[in-house]
């Protein structure tokens, strides 16, 4: 499965019964998939049939064209310098964080050295400012990125693991980053450039 709203991307892989080989693009507030449980998928190449729990919905497919996300994602495990935390103190650092940015530009800087990293934002016009420290494992000291903070805590939440790794290219600071979790589930973020 990807999704995608062209500012985040994200890939999981789910075991699969049946024969497969179709591809459906569809409107994810369409979906209202059951959070347990089995799910049927069946496409004709205009609607998903989506059945489970004894009910059938059809939902028509998306004519935009999708974008490529294995050209964004990249190989598995191909960002060498990473920085490992636990997913839970992340997400509710960010929302400490969250609640002290400007509003309508959201924006948090992590920054991680010596087996920690700073979490910090500021509010309007700097006149808020907020830092908190959480622990983290990282290939270098050195690493960080700026970035909403709004797109990562909605994956993060979504997520039921205990660790999360950012990852980047080499030389790759400023530049998209990875979040990747337990089972391949993978997340592309894109840098918030600075003021």
């Amino acid at each position: 499965m990807e999704a995608t709203d062209r500012m985040r991307m994200a890939r999981g892989e789910l075991p699969v019964e049946g024969d497969g080989g179709w591809s459906a693009l569809v409107g994810p507030e369409l979906l209202d998939l059951p959070a347990e449980g089995d799910l049927e998928l069946r496409c004709d190449g205009r609607l998903l049939s989506v059945s489970a729990d004894g009910r059938r919905r059809l939902v028509p497919l998306t004519e935009t064209p999708y974008p490529d996300l294995s050209r964004a994602l990249g190989e598995p495990g191909s960002r060498s310098e990473t920085a490992t935390f636990d997913r839970e103190e992340l997400l509710y650092a960010l929302k400490r964080s969250m609640a002290m940015t400007d509003k309508g530009r959201p924006v948090v800087r992590v920054s991680i050295s010596g087996g920690a990293a700073d979490v910090m934002a500021a509010g309007d016009g700097n006149s808020r400012k907020y830092r908190e420290t959480i622990d983290a494992e990282s290939t270098r000291d050195g690493l960080g990125c700026r970035f909403d903070p709004s797109y990562l805590a909605d994956f993060l939440a979504a997520m039921d693991c205990g660790k999360v790794t950012f990852g980047w290219t080499p030389g790759g600071m400023g530049k998209t980053f990875e979040v990747t979790g337990p089972e391949g589930l993978r997340c592309v973020v894109s840098p918030v450039a600075g003021d």
